[in-house]
């Protein structure tokens, strides 16, 4: 087979980037002999090892995607090959162990506790008896880890039932459902590219080649994708003009990860400008809400136990604190230089939380007159906003929270975005280190720091144009 420029620049580096974390994840299942994480570890030369080689799979990465986005066009990366690339990226992830993350652990133990006759959100004590809950790190154990909202339980529920009272079996059910997922969001955003007349542009490589994408969705199995295929359907009923079906998948993509709730502004903005102000047009808006609402309260109703209920779901994640982020990154650094300053680390860490949240609030609020006032386009501005939730005033920072962001992309990102995307998704990879190494790891020491820094650093380059520029 002739090595072109466009298998030795996109392809090669993918699939060996692919097939490397992969490997990765088996060589630490064999080394430590456990599935958990965060309290096992290979022992020092093979995890120095095994560190060395996935930061090379995360450059490996980095480079084929940079290629695809920015120089894909050039090197003959059709539309076609790139949702064929993908799908292939998609399958090879799907065979690691989820190595990388201590969530699918949560999601099993959280949807084999009704099976088990408990609540999940407030039968806090009856967690131990699940298959999955050995596996849960003990920051999370000692306290109630299910977050995640009730459509996410049912379909971790339904792999958990598959799964038995086998972890492995369990794990593997549950990525099979993520797999599907994957399929067809990569598919559902073919669609949605060609509805916005962007397959020839590089917004298909941005989004179906993401790193984030097939790594952390078919590789690690976070159940982000599944709110990203909502959301794609929603835009996709949306750009359809199908309000009432884009609401209601809209909904159970919000019931899945609650970080898509601002996402239904642009709902009704984009009803406003499509539909206008009439009163039939209010009629049916009315009714497309009280649909959802109804909806809501069905998802709801099978984990039902009282207010707690919802105090359970979201409490934990309000009483999070923050990481990766800059309200974190800061207070940590000054008490680092400064140790006299150790004493107010919290204190300073509470108020640049709070101020950098207003911040953002007010930034979202200048980019939505933009948008009402026609100066700004719709998917542009929300991508705007929900990086700017999830880089600044995200309770955590973590790379697959991006994946739900990648159907915004669709309707085509100016170069600014583009650079960015490129290069931060695949460093974001590198956060994930810690999972596979013990904490005095020289790699991990070396490495974990200087990427985090990095990736926020690439958040504030250019930013005053990323919030400004149209395509």
């Amino acid at each position: 087979m002739k090595l072109t420029p466009l298998r030795a620049k996109i392809h090669i580096p993918f699939i060996v980037s692919v097939l490397l974390i992969a490997l990765l994840s088996y060589a630490r299942f064999w080394s430590t002999g456990s599935l958990g994480l965060d309290t096992a570890f290979p022992p020092r030369p093979a995890a120095e090892a095994i560190g060395f080689l996935f930061t090379v799979a995360a450059l490996l990465a980095g480079y084929g995607y940079w290629n695809a986005v920015m120089h894909g066009a050039e090197l003959g990366l059709s539309f076609e090959r790139t949702l064929r690339l993908a799908k292939i990226l998609g399958t090879l992830s799907l065979i690691a162990l989820p190595l990388l993350s201590n969530d699918i652990f949560i999601y099993l133990s959280c949807g084999q506790a009704p099976l088990l006759g408990a609540n999940p959100y407030t039968d806090v004590a009856l967690l131990p008896g699940t298959s999955y809950h050995q596996y849960v790190p003990p920051i999370w154990a000692s306290g109630p880890y299910c977050k995640y909202g009730p459509a996410a339980v049912s379909i971790s529920q339904f792999a958990a039932l598959v799964g038995g009272s086998s972890p492995l079996a369990g794990i593997f059910a549950w990525k099979l459902l993520v797999f599907a997922a994957f399929l067809l969001f990569c598919d559902a955003t073919a669609l949605l590219l060609k509805r916005f007349g962007t397959t020839d542009g590089p917004a298909a490589p941005f989004i179906l080649l993401c790193p984030i994408l097939w790594a952390q969705a078919a590789g690690q199995g976070h159940n982000d994708i599944f709110a990203a295929l909502f959301l794609v359907g929603s835009l996709l009923a949306l750009a359809h003009g199908r309000f009432l079906l884009s609401i209601l998948l809209l909904t159970v993509g919000m019931q899945v990860k609650f970080y898509l709730l601002p996402l239904f502004v642009l709902f009704f903005l984009a009803w406003w400008q499509t539909v206008g102000l009439t009163r039939r047009s209010a009629l049916i808006l009315a009714l497309s809400i009280l649909c959802a609402a109804g909806f809501t309260v069905l998802l709801h109703y099978p984990y039902w136990d009282g207010w707690g209920t919802i105090t359970a779901i979201y409490g934990p994640l309000v009483n999070e604190q923050p990481m990766n982020n800059l309200a974190y990154l800061i207070p940590y650094g000054l008490t680092v230089i400064i140790p006299a300053l150790r004493p107010y680390q919290a204190a300073i860490e509470t108020g640049l939380h709070l101020s950098l949240t207003v911040t953002v609030a007010l930034l979202s609020l200048w980019q939505l007159r933009r948008l009402i006032q026609k100066r700004d386009l719709p998917y542009l501005v929300f991508v705007r906003i929900m990086a700017l939730v999830i880089c600044f005033a995200a309770l955590r920072f973590h790379a697959w929270y991006f994946i739900a962001l990648l159907p915004l992309c669709a309707a085509g990102l100016p170069m600014v975005w583009l650079r960015w995307g490129a290069l931060m998704f695949p460093l974001t990879l590198i956060f994930d280190i810690h999972n596979f190494l013990p904490r005095d790891s020289l790699i991990l020491m070396t490495i974990l720091p200087a990427t985090v820094v990095l990736v926020n650093l690439l958040f504030l380059y250019r930013l005053r144009e990323r919030l400004s520029g149209l395509p």
